[in-house]
């Protein structure tokens, strides 16, 4: 081992306030404009509308339903209720939601299902599995900044891709590749109405999306808020339908 890299191996870790060492990631963490903005929301006296994030309004959720349901549960499961449960989902919500994806494109095997704390801990897991200091990951411009902000706390190095009224510009991502000098690690998509842009990728640019991933063995980070919530217009296979459980495709989904 050359003295450079026993240098590199002892070097202090970085102090944080009031002399706290701080792990030499937390350099590259990026804050959340969207928490943010909530946090500012929360402390306002007057009505306001807010198009901060999507979320509904209060009068729309249906709260006295869910004050049943949950008194429900109390009432079968008593304590056992409040006890841990399994890692991966609590096992009637994933049979139920194992039966309902059934009836719909997004079928899945009970192996690759896992119930997270909202889409925002699956795009974590995804970055903790998949990204490495220093890997390249595609990103749409402009793109959901808490996904791209999670990447980077991972250490990504980010390539921006356009866009277009027809989703990434797919097309245009072998030359980006070339000019950067290597393949990326990740693809992080939002193939239904993008946030920001409210745009869907044409099937097209899906076919040829997961065949550059193939080609490059990139995982397609598939962040799919929206996709059930087309209220007009034609269904466009995703990812999961188009790659046949194909295992480079990880699926970010949410009830919210």
């Amino acid at each position: 081992m050359s003295q450079t890299e026993r240098e590199h191996i002892v070097s202090p870790t970085p102090i944080g306030p009031a002399g706290h060492p701080w792990a030499a990631r937390a350099k590259g963490l990026v804050g959340s404009i969207i928490d943010s903005s909530t946090s500012l929301l929360q402390q306002q006296t007057h009505d306001i509308v807010s198009f901060a994030m999507g979320s509904p309004a209060a009068e729309a959720v249906p709260s006295d339903a869910f004050l049943e349901i949950y008194q429900s549960v109390l009432a079968d499961a008593g304590a056992a209720a409040f006890a841990y449960g399994a890692t991966e989902g609590e096992i009637g919500l994933r049979d139920e939601l194992l039966a309902y994806l059934e009836s719909t494109p997004e079928r899945t095997s009970a192996d690759r299902l896992l119930i997270t704390t909202g889409g925002m801990q699956g795009l974590d897991l995804a970055g903790k599995l998949f990204v490495d200091p220093g890997d390249l990951v595609i990103v749409e411009a402009p793109t959901y900044t808490n996904g791209s902000a999670t990447l980077l706390a991972y250490g990504a190095d980010i390539l921006e891709a356009p866009m277009d009224g027809d989703g990434l510009m797919v097309e245009a991502l072998p030359e980006l590749v070339q000019k950067a000098g290597r393949v990326p690690k990740a693809i992080y998509v939002i193939p239904n109405f993008q946030n920001p842009t409210g745009t869907a990728m044409s099937l097209e640019r899906r076919h040829l999306l997961l065949a550059l991933a193939r080609k490059w063995g990139s995982i397609i980070i598939d962040d799919d808020p929206y996709g059930m919530l087309r209220f007009d217009g034609e269904h466009i296979p995703g990812f999961r339908e188009l790659g046949g459980g194909d295992p480079l495709v990880f699926s970010v989904r949410t009830f919210s």
